[in-house]
């Protein structure tokens, strides 16, 4: 199957697909809604302290199911969306410790590759060394915080 240009300037890209999800979110009525089946009326509304709201009212040909569904997406969507930059902060974490492991992994092969040739292990690889650590150190921190903030908001 071959994508036409036409259709490849159509695709969007994760970014633009999460901000327009955003922006729909931002400006839809806020939330909870609320999915009501009362003999009286029927519909989703948001509960404001004054008057109900309506998003949807009346409607036949929606089923219970998928009224429910419509209506917990709109505490859903902003929770999803907050999760997903989370785990986006994650894995960008991530690939900053893998970086990191990897050049203290390689800074420590050369020094047993020295030592093991009788080159003396100076200063300056010693302070790299601890560097490495540190910088390690404060990326796995960063994980545990952002972890933890996780585990706060669900």
């Amino acid at each position: 199957m071959t994508i036409t240009p036409e259709e490849l300037a159509a695709v969007k890209t994760r970014e633009e697909s999460l901000a327009a999800i955003r922006e729909r979110c931002e400006m839809a009525t806020p939330g909870p809604w609320v999915y009501d089946n009362a003999e009286e009326i029927t519909g989703i509304w948001y509960p404001d302290e004054e008057e109900s709201v309506f998003i949807v009212r009346g409607s036949d040909t929606i089923n219970e199911e998928d009224a429910a569904f419509i209506a917990a997406s709109r505490t859903d969507v902003p929770f999803l969306l907050k999760e997903v930059d989370v785990l986006g902060e994650l894995l960008e974490l991530n690939k900053e410790l893998a970086e990191v492991s990897f050049a203290l992994f390689m800074h420590t092969e050369l020094c047993i590759k020295k030592a093991a040739f009788g080159v003396k292990v100076t200063r300056e690889d010693e302070g790299k060394h601890q560097e490495l650590l540190a910088q390690r150190e404060t990326i796995l921190s960063e994980i545990k915080t952002v972890e933890l903030s996780r585990k706060i908001v669900e």
